[in-house]
């Protein structure tokens, strides 16, 4: 019975977490008017925190935050972005689920464990920015394999 509430409980979450993530992109589209995508980190991460805190909360074991990072992952790799984007969102939810397990996943104990586990998880979000830096000349042949220009 437990298993069957953690898998709702996570999968509901990734639900209201892919709703945020559409919210923040569109905000970044049609009130900053941008094409690169460079506010969505943060917007997403505004969004989208009583999300993850409620999933840690409701379940309490191992293994949802890390469902949500290999959600994002996933939604990364299937949507067209660099090919290595998919690493920093999967350890970013790794780690972030550890540390939430370091702190019992008790949001009115740990509650600063659980902030900065919340922090690492939403670094996650940076990995299409971060494989730019990491590895360009890698991020620009794709683009121009994509039929995209460098300007």
């Amino acid at each position: 019975m437990r298993q069957k509430i953690f898998i709702k409980q996570t999968c509901r979450a990734l639900l209201l977490y892919f709703i945020c993530l559409t919210i923040a992109v569109a905000i970044d589209l049609i009130f900053f008017k941008v094409k690169n995508m460079y506010h969505t980190p943060a917007l997403v991460a505004i969004f989208s925190g009583w999300v993850y805190l409620g999933l840690i909360q409701k379940t309490k074991q191992f293994g949802a935050v890390t469902c949500l990072g290999l959600f994002m992952s996933i939604f990364f790799f299937t949507s067209g972005h660099f090919v290595l984007t998919f690493l920093p969102s999967l350890l970013a939810g790794l780690g972030a689920d550890l540390l939430a397990k370091k702190g019992n996943y008790e949001n009115y104990e740990n509650d600063k464990v659980n902030l900065l586990s919340y922090m690492v998880f939403s670094l996650g979000n940076l990995a299409p920015i971060v494989t730019m830096w990491l590895a360009p000349k890698a991020y620009s042949a794709q683009l121009l394999a994509k039929g995209k220009t460098q300007d």
